[in-house]
């Protein structure tokens, strides 16, 4: 990229709420680097992600390639970062693990629709508080990912969030929080917990206020194959607080096992 670029794709406005549309290399799986010239003040790469500048600092992740090269799979980002574009990690597979720096307390951080979807690699990832929102197949099909613990910051799981993440076996939310956490709906194919194929408990925390349809509904048959293998539904136990308000139609459809049970407390 040479020292002349001064913007690559869409540019997310936080005050306004703009989506981001960067998309420059998608799908491409077998990219290992970007190259910027040195001269170029408005990109860099750090530690093998693409970063918008502000002053030198990275502010937001843009890309990181589909066959970046890191150190034993660990990627940091820095704690200047305050937003992840949309499908910046999409199709990666040499990432393990993903860490944040510690970030401001207080400070928002934005998550792009598809960050890290189908990153099959992905083991691990600590998401840092002041994310309000877990966006549409944010993490769908990170087949390796084994457990997540959700920030109390997260106001909306949006559909598909985690559908057909098939090794996960836990989902953890952060205790505390004062705003009402919602699920809106989601459908028969873009469950927001749909083919988690190893998870049998769900427990939503004391903040939740409504859940939308299709929360946990098993993946239908026209639903593609990962890595050769058809995410189903295991669920044997989903746990609902006491805040809880409005439960729509068709939420807990499908959700295919034989010993499910729906624990109400309160």
């Amino acid at each position: 990229i040479p020292a002349s670029v001064e913007t690559m794709g869409a540019v997310y406005d936080a005050a306004v709420g703009t989506d981001v549309a960067f998309r420059v290399f998608q799908g491409c799986v077998a990219l290992q680097n970007i190259n910027i010239d040195a001269n170029n003040t408005n990109y860099a790469m750090v530690n093998g992600s693409l970063y918008k500048l502000d002053n030198t600092n990275p502010v937001e992740l843009m890309y990181t390639p589909g066959s970046t090269v890191v150190e034993d799979g660990v990627l940091t980002i820095p704690s200047t970062v305050k937003s992840i574009y949309n499908s910046a990690f999409e199709g990666n597979s040499t990432v393990q693990t993903v860490n944040f720096e510690a970030t401001t307390v207080g400070d928002d951080f934005y998550l792009g629709t598809k960050a890290f979807y189908l990153c099959t690699g992905m083991t691990s990832i600590n998401l840092p508080e002041g994310i309000k929102e877990i966006p549409e197949k944010a993490f769908y099909g990170c087949i390796g990912l084994t457990t997540i613990t959700i920030p109390k910051s997260v106001t909306v799981i949006q559909p598909g969030a985690f559908n057909s993440c098939m090794g996960l076996t836990a989902i953890n939310f952060t205790a505390g929080g004062t705003e009402d956490l919602i699920i809106p709906d989601g459908s028969s194919k873009n469950a927001p917990f749909g083919g988690c194929s190893s998870l049998l408990t769900l427990e939503l925390p004391e903040r939740t206020r409504t859940i939308g349809k299709y929360m946990t509904t098993a993946p239908t048959a026209t639903t593609a194959a990962i890595n050769g293998v058809m995410p189903v539904s295991a669920l044997q136990e989903i746990i609902l607080p006491s805040t809880l308000r409005y439960i729509e139609g068709w939420a807990f459809y499908n959700s295919n096992s034989t010993t499910e049970q729906r624990n109400f407390l309160d």
